[in-house]
């Protein structure tokens, strides 16, 4: 049986709280030739082009509270990089801005099924946010 989306998410929070760097897990990703996770649902991320798992895509999942079973609304908005602010035709094209972490919006209910605890994501972003390893050495394991 192939591995499911949710799959993925929930083996790359483990090896995160067993301690893998995000390098490592995409890394592993890659060598096992686990499809990435686009390619489950084209039609909904036709900005993923890419078939390798990168750090950047681990990095996303880990730091995504979507993985909670919580909706998050504005963690993005659009700058449409008007030349003259208000006036749309001197747009120089619209971007995705990420807006800070304390402006995002957290459902506090469940709106879908949860694939890691709130203690687990907790957990990882703690991990994360650590400026270096409780063993003071730099992560470069494989």
């Amino acid at each position: 049986m192939d591995p499911t989306t949710a799959d993925h998410v929930r083996w790359i929070f483990a090896r995160r709280l067993d301690g893998w760097s995000t390098a490592r897990i995409a890394r592993m990703l890659n060598e096992r030739r686990m499809p990435v996770t686009g390619v489950y649902d084209p039609a909904r991320n036709p900005h993923r082009e890419g078939t390798m798992w990168t750090l950047r895509t681990v990095a996303a999942i880990l730091a995504n509270p979507h993985y909670t079973g919580r909706q998050v609304w504005n963690r993005q908005f659009t700058d449409h990089r008007e030349a003259v602010p208000g006036d749309r035709r001197t747009s120089l094209g619209p971007a995705r801005i990420w807006n800070a972490r304390e402006d995002w919006v957290n459902c506090p209910e469940r709106t879908h099924p949860a694939l890691v605890s709130d203690e687990d994501f907790t957990a990882v972003q703690e991990i994360t946010a650590r400026a270096t390893p409780e063993d003071g050495q730099q992560r470069r394991t494989r």
